[in-house]
Protein backbone atom coordinates (compact mmCIF):
# COMPACT_ATOMS: atom_id res chain seq x y z
CA UNK A 1 0.00 0.00 0.00
CA UNK A 2 1.30 3.72 -1.03
CA UNK A 3 0.51 6.89 0.89
CA UNK A 4 -0.69 9.43 -1.19
CA UNK A 5 -1.31 13.14 0.13
CA UNK A 6 -3.11 15.32 -1.89
CA UNK A 7 -3.48 18.92 -1.22
CA UNK A 8 -7.14 19.73 -2.94
CA UNK A 9 -8.79 23.40 -3.00
CA UNK A 10 -10.43 25.77 -4.26
CA UNK A 11 -7.96 28.99 -5.93
CA UNK A 12 -7.27 31.72 -4.48
CA UNK A 13 -7.51 29.95 -0.43
CA UNK A 14 -3.55 29.58 -0.12
CA UNK A 15 -3.32 26.61 -1.93
CA UNK A 16 0.27 27.14 -3.46
CA UNK A 17 1.38 28.28 -0.08
CA UNK A 18 -0.24 24.66 1.68
CA UNK A 19 1.51 22.63 -0.52
CA UNK A 20 4.79 23.78 -1.11
CA UNK A 21 4.86 23.89 3.35
CA UNK A 22 4.09 19.99 3.28
CA UNK A 23 6.75 19.98 0.56
CA UNK A 24 8.87 21.59 2.59
CA UNK A 25 8.08 19.31 5.77
CA UNK A 26 7.67 15.85 3.47
CA UNK A 27 10.11 16.38 0.59
CA UNK A 28 12.34 19.59 0.81
CA UNK A 29 13.93 19.37 -2.66
CA UNK A 30 10.61 17.96 -4.61
CA UNK A 31 9.25 19.93 -7.85
CA UNK A 32 4.93 20.94 -6.85
CA UNK A 33 2.94 18.03 -9.27
CA UNK A 34 0.04 19.60 -10.20
CA UNK A 35 -2.87 17.46 -11.72
CA UNK A 36 -5.96 18.76 -12.95
CA UNK A 37 -8.37 15.73 -13.32
CA UNK A 38 -8.30 12.16 -11.82
CA UNK A 39 -7.43 11.00 -15.60
CA UNK A 40 -4.34 13.45 -15.76
CA UNK A 41 -3.05 11.74 -12.41
CA UNK A 42 -3.67 8.36 -14.11
CA UNK A 43 -1.07 9.44 -16.75
CA UNK A 44 1.50 10.36 -13.82
CA UNK A 45 0.87 8.11 -10.79
CA UNK A 46 4.12 7.95 -9.04
CA UNK A 47 3.75 11.12 -7.09
CA UNK A 48 3.47 11.08 -3.36
CA UNK A 49 2.37 14.53 -2.69
CA UNK A 50 0.22 16.45 -5.37
CA UNK A 51 -2.21 19.52 -5.87
CA UNK A 52 -5.11 19.86 -7.56
CA UNK A 53 -8.46 22.04 -7.53
CA UNK A 54 -10.59 18.94 -8.63
CA UNK A 55 -11.88 18.14 -4.74
CA UNK A 56 -14.40 15.28 -5.63
CA UNK A 57 -12.15 13.57 -2.98
CA UNK A 58 -14.35 10.22 -3.67
CA UNK A 59 -13.12 10.53 -7.37
CA UNK A 60 -9.68 10.56 -6.36
CA UNK A 61 -10.05 7.41 -3.80
CA UNK A 62 -12.02 5.66 -6.62
CA UNK A 63 -8.31 5.58 -9.08
CA UNK A 64 -6.43 4.78 -6.31
CA UNK A 65 -8.42 2.10 -4.13
CA UNK A 66 -5.02 0.19 -2.75
CA UNK A 67 -3.64 3.37 -1.41
CA UNK A 68 -3.66 5.47 1.84
CA UNK A 69 -5.24 9.03 0.68
CA UNK A 70 -4.82 11.78 3.12
CA UNK A 71 -6.36 15.02 1.87
CA UNK A 72 -4.69 18.76 2.98
CA UNK A 73 -7.48 21.09 1.86
CA UNK A 74 -7.97 24.89 2.26
CA UNK A 75 -11.20 27.39 2.68
CA UNK A 76 -11.71 30.77 2.77
CA UNK A 77 -14.56 32.56 4.72
CA UNK A 78 -13.40 35.90 4.03
CA UNK A 79 -16.49 37.65 2.29
CA UNK A 80 -14.34 40.35 0.17
CA UNK A 81 -12.90 37.46 -1.50
CA UNK A 82 -16.25 37.73 -3.57
CA UNK A 83 -18.17 34.83 -5.76
CA UNK A 84 -16.01 31.40 -6.28
CA UNK A 85 -18.42 30.47 -9.46
CA UNK A 86 -17.55 33.83 -10.99
CA UNK A 87 -13.77 33.68 -10.06
CA UNK A 88 -13.60 30.25 -11.80
CA UNK A 89 -15.63 31.46 -15.11
CA UNK A 90 -13.57 34.32 -15.47
CA UNK A 91 -10.58 32.02 -15.75
CA UNK A 92 -12.33 29.61 -18.00
CA UNK A 93 -12.81 27.11 -15.44
CA UNK A 94 -15.85 25.11 -13.84
CA UNK A 95 -15.99 24.12 -9.88
CA UNK A 96 -16.35 20.63 -8.78
CA UNK A 97 -17.88 19.61 -5.32
CA UNK A 98 -18.36 16.89 -3.55
CA UNK A 99 -21.77 17.04 -3.08
CA UNK A 100 -24.39 19.39 -3.41
CA UNK A 101 -24.80 22.51 -5.78
CA UNK A 102 -21.28 24.33 -6.28
CA UNK A 103 -20.59 27.04 -3.11
CA UNK A 104 -20.71 30.75 -3.50
CA UNK A 105 -17.65 31.06 -1.64
CA UNK A 106 -14.91 29.28 -1.11
CA UNK A 107 -16.45 27.13 1.84
CA UNK A 108 -15.90 23.00 1.97
CA UNK A 109 -18.85 20.81 2.51
CA UNK A 110 -19.16 19.33 6.40
CA UNK A 111 -17.67 15.91 5.48
CA UNK A 112 -14.50 17.53 4.57
CA UNK A 113 -14.06 18.66 8.58
CA UNK A 114 -15.32 15.51 10.20
CA UNK A 115 -13.04 12.84 7.50
CA UNK A 116 -10.39 10.94 9.64
CA UNK A 117 -8.05 11.37 6.58
CA UNK A 118 -8.45 15.20 5.84
CA UNK A 119 -6.91 17.88 7.86
CA UNK A 120 -8.25 21.55 6.56
CA UNK A 121 -6.85 24.73 6.97
CA UNK A 122 -8.66 28.10 7.32
CA UNK A 123 -6.84 30.77 4.29
CA UNK A 124 -5.78 33.18 7.27
CA UNK A 125 -3.44 30.23 9.05
CA UNK A 126 -2.11 30.43 6.15
CA UNK A 127 -1.73 34.00 5.28
CA UNK A 128 1.86 35.85 6.69
CA UNK A 129 1.19 39.16 7.81
CA UNK A 130 3.43 41.03 10.11
CA UNK A 131 1.76 39.36 13.22
CA UNK A 132 1.99 36.08 11.87
CA UNK A 133 5.29 34.69 10.19
CA UNK A 134 6.36 32.16 7.83
CA UNK A 135 8.06 30.51 11.19
CA UNK A 136 4.20 30.16 12.61
CA UNK A 137 2.82 29.32 9.51
CA UNK A 138 5.07 26.27 9.03
CA UNK A 139 3.99 25.10 13.15
CA UNK A 140 0.32 25.25 11.94
CA UNK A 141 0.81 22.93 8.90
CA UNK A 142 3.36 20.63 10.88
CA UNK A 143 0.79 20.79 14.28
CA UNK A 144 -2.06 19.79 12.37
CA UNK A 145 -0.32 17.03 9.79
CA UNK A 146 1.03 15.07 12.67
CA UNK A 147 -2.25 14.68 14.18
CA UNK A 148 -3.73 13.17 11.06
CA UNK A 149 -0.41 11.73 9.07
CA UNK A 150 0.64 8.03 9.92
CA UNK A 151 3.92 7.47 11.94
CA UNK A 152 5.79 6.84 8.73
CA UNK A 153 5.71 10.88 8.14
CA UNK A 154 6.61 11.71 11.74
CA UNK A 155 10.17 11.73 11.35
CA UNK A 156 10.21 14.25 8.42
CA UNK A 157 7.61 16.29 9.83
CA UNK A 158 9.63 17.17 12.83
CA UNK A 159 13.37 16.81 10.99
CA UNK A 160 12.67 19.32 8.14
CA UNK A 161 11.29 22.18 10.14
CA UNK A 162 14.08 24.36 9.13
CA UNK A 163 14.09 23.00 5.06
CA UNK A 164 9.90 23.79 5.00
CA UNK A 165 10.64 27.38 6.44
CA UNK A 166 13.28 28.10 3.67
CA UNK A 167 11.61 26.93 1.30
CA UNK A 168 8.41 29.69 1.53
CA UNK A 169 11.06 32.29 2.05
CA UNK A 170 12.61 31.46 -1.43
CA UNK A 171 9.66 30.61 -2.64
CA UNK A 172 8.94 34.27 -1.84
CA UNK A 173 11.99 35.54 -3.56
CA UNK A 174 11.57 33.67 -6.80
CA UNK A 175 7.94 35.41 -6.98
CA UNK A 176 9.74 39.00 -6.32
CA UNK A 177 11.96 38.10 -8.83
CA UNK A 178 9.28 37.08 -11.73
CA UNK A 179 6.18 39.25 -10.47
CA UNK A 180 6.79 41.71 -13.08
CA UNK A 181 7.21 39.13 -16.23
CA UNK A 182 4.23 39.33 -18.42
CA UNK A 183 3.87 35.43 -19.51
CA UNK A 184 2.27 32.82 -17.62
CA UNK A 185 4.82 29.73 -16.57
CA UNK A 186 4.57 27.44 -14.05
CA UNK A 187 7.94 25.79 -14.71
CA UNK A 188 9.43 25.90 -11.53
CA UNK A 189 9.58 23.87 -8.10
CA UNK A 190 6.65 25.97 -6.29
CA UNK A 191 4.15 26.15 -9.16
CA UNK A 192 4.21 29.28 -8.91
CA UNK A 193 3.77 32.43 -12.62
CA UNK A 194 4.05 36.00 -12.78
CA UNK A 195 0.59 36.39 -11.99
CA UNK A 196 -0.05 34.31 -9.31
CA UNK A 197 -1.08 36.13 -6.50
CA UNK A 198 -3.07 38.52 -8.53
CA UNK A 199 -5.16 36.08 -10.36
Amino acid sequence: MAYKIIQASYPGTGSTVLVNCILGLLSPHEHLRFRKTTEEYTRFPLQTIFKTHHIVLKDWEKIMPNDSIFFALTERRDSTFGDLIDKFKRRGESVRVMCGSPPSIALLPEECHTRSNCVVFQYEELLETPEYTIEQIITTVQKKLLLVLPEVFRAPLLDNYQKAINRIYEMNAFYESIKHLKHKSYINMYGICPQHRSQ
